[in-house]
């Protein structure tokens, strides 16, 4: 890596997040953070700015990009990949995709000290939930996921001191029926530093020499797509 900065994206779930972070110590050296439901494409490059700006920084310093794909929103985890697989070929550096899981539980213990299992929850914008547990360690527990309300109450009963983090939080708390049951943490973006820091993992293990590590989109279901009526003529 030429450049000392990692540029990480996250336009996962509901709202768009941009930071520049140190490569080699994971010092955050900016942090911006949008809550939105639409317009991330418009956004995330004015953003994407704003950050190198704040960070005292411009694009030839970056030695990597670092962006959430997925599971989340269909249009928006194709709006980050997207716009990181380009800046990577025009800058000749690495673009780095991490699980929206991972990234949000770091980004969950650097808010608070994690000491019971948790488990992600991301929206699906369905009546089911992308799910994703993790031990007291942070460490998973199991692979992502896509469960009913149902299974989410019977996987979880036995999880009494369960932290509940993401997105999807208080739409489970509130179907559930069950407010008093668990901790929650809502999270609406990642936090840059937590998106650089499972790149700087992944890139430790797995060097990348091709420009793209892991930056096809994460579904775990297909998306929501209604194809035209044919047309009979």
């Amino acid at each position: 890596m030429t450049g000392s900065h990692i540029l990480a994206l996250d336009t996962a779930m509901g709202g768009c997040a941009v930071g520049v972070v140190d490569a080699q110590t994971g010092k955050t050296l900016s942090s911006l953070h949008e809550i939105m439901t639409a317009g991330q494409a418009e956004r995330l490059v004015p953003m994407i700015e704003q950050a190198l700006k704040e960070a005292d920084a411009d694009y030839p310093d970056l030695a990597a990009i670092a962006v959430t794909r997925g599971p989340g929103a269909f249009t928006g985890l194709r709006i980050g990949l997207a716009t990181a697989r380009a800046l990577a070929m025009t800058l000749k550096i690495p673009a780095i995709g991490v699980e929206t899981f991972d990234a949000l539980i770091k980004t969950a213990g650097q808010m608070k000290k994690i000491e019971t299992p948790a488990a992600v929850l991301i929206e699906t914008k369905r009546s089911d939930y992308y799910i994703r547990m993790y031990d007291r360690t942070g460490n998973p527990a199991m692979p992502g996921a896509s469960w009913s309300l149902e299974k989410m109450l019977e996987e979880l009963e036995n999880y009494a001191d369960c932290l509940l983090i993401g997105d999807a939080v208080q739409r489970f708390i509130g179907e559930s029926g069950k407010k008093a049951s668990w901790q929650t943490l809502d999270i609406w973006t990642c936090a840059p530093a937590a998106i650089a820091s499972c790149a700087r993992n992944k890139m430790s293990v797995s060097p990348c020499e091709s420009r793209t590590l892991d930056t096809d989109p994460l579904y775990l279901r297909a998306p929501d797509v209604t194809l035209p009526k044919k047309t009979v003529i």
